[in-house]
């Protein structure tokens, strides 16, 4: 057995429990985490992105965790400065900053309450995201290449989005941000 009595090696592990050994087919998009589901975007969300030459802006938060008012403000006024820029935010409509970024009415932002997330980042016309720093979106956007503002909001989120900051693929922004902290990192 392995290291020593009652100690597990990496071959008893792989005998006993397989299935946390296959393989993640990565020969294409659709094959993520072995899901098949159609990379596909509905054409509310393509005319969207067709209307923003300089690029699109995904912006998603999961569902636990909303970003509180305050700090959301502070993203609607760095939105309200790129005008070029289109924002795809997705946050649950009971959350009080849906209300807000509702409310401010502006022209480059789509609001939804869910989006299809793999296919939005799969689109070229994603040019960031902007995240709450879940295990699945930092992994989707490591996979479909998207640079990544982690915007976490509680939990392990604080510490992946330090994580894959020290690792060269984020920026994040944290603590109290201001809107020139979101201008710089977007």
């Amino acid at each position: 057995m392995g290291f020593g009595d009652g100690v597990y090696g990496l071959s008893e592990v792989k005998q006993e429990h397989p299935g946390l050994f296959r393989r993640i087919p990565t020969t294409s998009a659709n094959s993520l985490y072995g899901n098949s589901e159609s990379m596909d975007l509905d054409r509310e969300y393509t005319d969207f992105m067709d209307k923003h030459p300089k690029g699109n802006i995904y912006v998603g938060f999961g569902t636990f965790f909303m970003p509180p008012s305050a700090k959301m403000e502070k993203l609607i006024d760095a939105i309200r400065q790129l005008p070029d820029y289109g924002f795809i935010i997705s946050i649950k409509e009971t959350a009080e900053s849906h209300l807000l970024v509702k409310e401010a009415n502006l022209k480059n932002v789509l609001l939804k309450k869910f989006v299809p997330q793999k296919p939005l980042l799969h689109d070229h016309r994603i040019k960031t995201f902007i995240s709450h720093g879940g295990g699945y979106s930092i992994s989707e956007a490591v996979y479909f290449g998207k640079p990544l503002i982690g915007f976490p909001q509680g939990a392990d989120q604080v510490g992946s989005c330090y994580r894959v900051e020290r690792m060269g693929i984020a920026i994040s922004v944290l603590k109290n941000p201001s809107t020139s902290d979101f201008l710089e990192a977007i």
